[in-house]
């Protein structure tokens, strides 16, 4: 049996025992405890060319391998009226996807060049049974991000500024209540030219593309401490 003298002793090395837990869960948290998902070629991923000429454009699109780095070579005309060329990869073969709700940040390092300005749309196709078919690609909800690439080359985006794409909805007259961004299901990610490319030849090397998270968030973490906390006060 514990004498008062014990038991306050007990708690004053447990309580600093939490102490350093707390602390350091959460300086793991900051700068650790990652995870993530890579679109590596090594890890068998397959970067397809694709192009406008399907809509009645006159863009030629290829892709070729080095190493890691994946290159999109583009001649791009302005035959059709939103012209493009892309690179798409598959995660998985609809209706399954890739849950990507776990991840905070995309990690992307490219080089462009061409003539106009340098950006890129980067696309996150869903699946979502209420809205997509497995015979229709163009069914897979697109959830967009365009940003200008950088001299340096990588860039850091937060999946949340990814939105739904209001041509997107628009073209398939989806209902209001499906316009919601979602990424629990992603089949697929394309990589294209920007919205206001200029005509010509254009080259984007893609060296690497990284989703990034937690394995646990913060406010998950914070809520299992505050009842360890709980816990040790009440017992």
């Amino acid at each position: 049996m514990f004498t008062s003298a014990g038991a306050f002793s007990f708690l004053r090395y447990a309580s600093l025992l939490l102490i350093l837990l707390t602390i350091s869960l959460l300086t793991w948290h900051r700068y650790g405890m990652n995870k993530i998902y890579a679109l590596d070629p090594s890890r068998g991923f397959v970067y397809t060319a694709q192009d406008d000429r399907e809509q009645g454009g006159a863009s030629v699109a290829s892709v070729d391998r080095r190493g890691n780095t994946i290159v999109l070579h583009c001649q791009l005309s302005k035959q059709y009226q939103w012209p493009f060329c892309q690179t798409a990869v598959d995660l998985a073969k609809v209706p399954k996807g890739v849950d990507l709700t776990g991840y905070d940040t995309m990690e992307f390092d490219a080089s462009y060049t061409g003539p106009g300005p340098h950006s890129i749309r980067v696309y996150l196709r869903n699946f979502e049974s209420e809205i997509s078919t497995v015979t229709a690609e163009d069914s897979l909800k697109v959830n967009e991000v365009e940003f200008t690439v950088p001299e340096q080359g990588a860039m850091t985006v937060p999946i949340k500024l990814f939105r739904v794409a209001s041509w997107w909805s628009g073209d398939h007259k989806i209902p209001l209540m499906h316009t919601d961004m979602r990424i629990d299901n992603v089949s697929k990610v394309e990589i294209s030219t920007g919205a206001y490319v200029e005509p010509g030849t254009h080259t984007i090397e893609i060296h690497s593309v990284r989703f990034k998270g937690k394995w646990i968030s913060q406010i998950q973490l914070i809520m299992v401490l505050i009842g360890a906390w709980v816990m040790f006060g009440s017992s």
